[in-house]
């Protein structure tokens, strides 16, 4: 055989080899990359006109997770069609949310010096005024009625997992984004007594429909209690044991909330709802750990995110009275807010 045989030989061999690693690839490997939602295409919009038709039903805000430059984007869904193409803001988020048309994101600049912010957002995803924050951004929420926001950061730590983190949470104007209260400067009540702790530490404010009203956790020696506040008194009473990142119901009578547990010498979350008239809870159905600060979907079903294999999140949405079993209700998002 010629040289020249065996090196046309050869070619073909490597052709043939390529085309059957092509085939590998596109029958394995890329449908498990779009399973884990790095290669899937998102139908996304960037329609003012498809924001607007959105807008004018129940849809749900959050933060764009998909792998790709649409990643940590603002994005907007149907409520009742996630499936739908989703419109994609030119804002930026890592935590976000919405109430009565005024939006509250929380972000970063990442470099090699970071600068950590809070702007406010209108209807139309248009940016106005800032708030520079002084720590890692946790949690954010905005009142019912859009007139106050609560941000709350890490200043030292950047998980709760970690025994010696500290937080700063600020309620604020959202009409100029300046500060009207710092929690750790409000009187707390315990047992109808005042008490105090240089550890006190809050966290996962939620808004009442009652102006100025909300419910947060109080953390204090490794303990964590929820509380009712109120801004316009500067103070917050302790209603409940064990309660972290509270989420008030459509119609403030229950709150979602994630309780800890050691499972296998390990610290998690199990989601509970509690019932502020009678302080009895349920576990709800989602037996996966849930670090997250939930959000309602209805009066009777929550939201939450988990992260998925290869990288992202997605939304599932479980009952609220403990039956049933989770389900996925939005791909690629994180720090719902469902907005009616």
């Amino acid at each position: 055989m010629t040289l020249g045989r065996r090196v046309a030989i050869f070619l073909v061999l490597c052709a043939a080899g390529g085309a059957a690693l092509a085939a590998y690839i596109e029958l394995v490997y890329e449908p498990r990359l779009a399973a884990s939602g790095r290669s899937a295409e998102q139908r996304v919009t960037a329609s003012p006109a498809d924001l607007a038709s959105y807008s004018h039903g129940a849809h749900v805000v959050f933060v764009n997770t998909s792998l790709d430059e649409y990643n940590d984007r603002l994005a907007v869904a149907a409520l009742d069609d996630g499936s739908g193409p989703r419109f994609i803001a030119n804002l930026r988020c890592e935590r976000v949310h919405v109430g009565a048309g005024v939006g509250l994101c929380l972000t970063a600049d990442r470099g090699v010096l970071t600068r950590y912010y809070a702007y406010i957002f209108d209807a139309a995803f248009q940016q106005g005024a800032e708030l520079p924050l002084q720590g890692t951004p946790s949690r954010a929420r905005v009142s019912p009625d859009g007139r106050l926001g609560a941000v709350t950061v890490f200043v030292a730590g950047d998980s709760y997992t970690n025994h010696s983190f500290s937080t700063r949470t600020t309620i604020l104007d959202t009409a100029s984004a300046q500060p009207v209260a710092d929690l750790e400067q409000f009187t707390a009540i315990r047992d109808g007594q005042p008490f105090e702790a240089a550890d006190f530490n809050y966290w996962g404010v939620t808004f009442a429909h009652d102006p100025g009203v909300f419910y947060a956790t109080l953390a204090t020696g490794g303990h964590m209690w929820l509380v009712r506040g109120s801004v316009p008194r500067r103070e917050v009473t302790v209603v409940a044991d064990g309660v972290e990142c509270p989420s008030l119901s459509p119609d403030d009578t229950r709150v979602v909330f994630k309780q800890r547990v050691l499972e296998n010498g390990r610290l998690g979350w199990r989601l509970h709802v509690l019932d502020l008239r009678t302080l009895a809870s349920v576990a709800l159905a989602e037996t996966r750990s849930v670090d997250d600060q939930a959000e309602w979907l209805d009066r009777d079903h929550v939201l939450y995110a988990l992260p998925r294999d290869g990288g992202g999140t997605t939304l599932w949405s479980v009952a609220a009275d403990g039956t049933g079993v989770p389900a996925p209700f939005l791909d690629n998002a994180y720090s719902p807010a469902v907005a009616r």
